[in-house]
């Protein structure tokens, strides 16, 4: 719907750039639980899921994300968690931590003005991630001979809109804390960076193997407003 309205109007295309990279991050986090193979009983189906639908339209590695993850849940916290490198590395870091400059680094990512900073973010790619994420970015490209604007769109929401809800989110999981944050999220706030109850983070990393639409019924505890953690 978003390339749709950014086809027909061309003075949207900016707004429709922005819901095409909100919507790649949800993508993401679909992709995540098929790496806790939380998708489906079957391992074929979580890894045709998840590599193929959610993580190579975006460029990221199953195989790479998938052990990087796994790292960082079973060192979270620690000086062995993969996820505390790439934060420092980014600036995301407790000093850092204040409203004035998340909302300055979000609309630097929308702006597109920190794309240097996806490859701080880089994962390790094994041959069969790179035959996958080149396939389908093959079929992603071929969109062009229905009309050039598609794969544009599509690739100019990758290193702003999604890189901008993204490092939203990252903020307000371990950012301050060296377990997780438990927070509350409002409507819009669960539109706009925190899709899929990704706002029961701190339950998936105490239950890894409860699917993310079951991570509500399980939350426990005293839970702060998004605008309460930094």
């Amino acid at each position: 719907m978003a390339i749709a309205i950014g086809l027909k109007f061309w003075y949207l295309i900016p707004l429709s750039i922005f819901i095409i990279g909100n919507r790649q991050h949800a993508l993401a986090l679909l992709g995540h639980d098929a790496t806790h193979k939380l998708v489906s009983k079957s391992n074929r189906v979580n890894y045709i899921t998840g590599n193929f639908f959610c993580y190579a339209p975006i460029g990221l590695p199953w195989d790479g994300y998938r052990e990087f993850h796994m790292s960082h849940h079973r060192w979270l916290g620690t000086i062995k968690d993969p996820e505390l490198d790439r934060k420092f590395e980014s600036g995301m870091i407790v000093k850092n931590a204040t409203k004035k400059n998340i909302i300055i680094q979000f609309i630097k990512d929308l702006l597109g003005l920190n794309i240097r900073d996806i490859k701080k973010f880089n994962l390790d790619k094994t041959n069969e991630d790179k035959v996958a994420i080149g396939f389908v970015q093959l079929l992603i490209l071929l969109t062009a001979f229905i009309d050039w604007r598609i794969p544009l769109m599509w690739y100019v929401a990758m290193p702003t809109s999604l890189l901008a809800v993204s490092r939203l989110r990252i903020w307000h999981e371990h950012v301050g804390t060296n377990k997780t944050h438990m927070i509350k999220a409002t409507w819009w706030q669960r539109l706009l960076f925190l899709p899929h109850y990704a706002e029961y983070h701190h339950e998936h990393h105490e239950k890894p193997s409860v699917p993310y639409n079951k991570l509500k019924d399980i939350a426990t505890g005293p839970r702060k407003k998004v605008s309460e953690i930094h």
